[in-house]
């Protein structure tokens, strides 16, 4: 299942019912933790790390975790 809830759901969140607060609450606090993952890993852009293009050069040229331990990706 997408949100990794299939099988185990501690909140019990009722997942025939996407359009529900709950579902929707938890589907949203899922895509934030894996953009952060995929940020950390990646260093795209877009991302709300970088608010001016001031920012551009510092966010692009800062080691990605890629480059830094790539085993510790892979997992």
């Amino acid at each position: 299942m997408l949100l990794g809830i299939q099988f185990e759901n501690p909140n019990k969140i009722n997942v025939n019912d996407p359009t529900c607060d709950e579902f929707y609450n938890q589907f949203r606090a899922i895509a934030k933790k894996n953009t952060i993952i995929f940020e950390d890993v990646f260093s795209t852009i877009p991302t709300d790390r970088v608010r001016t293009f001031q920012d551009v050069n510092t966010y692009t040229s800062a080691a990605k975790l890629k480059d830094l331990d790539p085993i510790r990706v892979n997992i």
